[in-house]
């Protein structure tokens, strides 16, 4: 206890920590935003006839996968096998890091969904 007083105390890992939690947070209201868009325009295509807003939903939502896959392929990576992986723990690193980045995608893509259909359930009156 007396050493996260200390850490507290001290500026420098004050200002450290401020910007891991500036960051942590900044992230994930990335992915609401870009989460809210999305199911916004999967709302419209459910609702209302027509191509556009299918296409548009399927072009918004690869936009949210190339985001996610710039978070996780094109900055640094998640380390599977360490700081400096060499050849085919290289290879294998990166295609856990994109199956991470899939799997991210997908679970982001369910989740609207399920809200889309619980608010399209919710203005019928049907019980969820």
């Amino acid at each position: 206890m007396a050493g996260w007083r200390a850490a507290l105390g001290d500026g420098e890992r004050r200002a450290a920590l401020g910007r891991r939690i500036e960051h942590l947070t900044e992230e994930v209201f990335n992915v609401l935003r870009w989460s809210t868009a999305v199911g916004f325009v999967r709302y419209l295509a459910q609702e209302t006839p027509g191509l556009a807003f299918s296409v548009l939903y399927w072009v918004l939502a690869g936009f949210l996968f190339a985001w996610l896959a710039s978070r996780f392929l094109l900055r640094p990576e998640v380390a599977f096998f360490g700081p400096a992986p060499a050849g085919w723990r290289r290879w294998a690193q990166t295609a856990l890091n994109f199956l991470l980045c899939a799997g991210i995608f997908g679970l982001v893509l369910w989740g609207v969904n399920v809200l889309v259909g619980a608010l399209g359930a919710a203005r019928a009156g049907v019980a969820i």
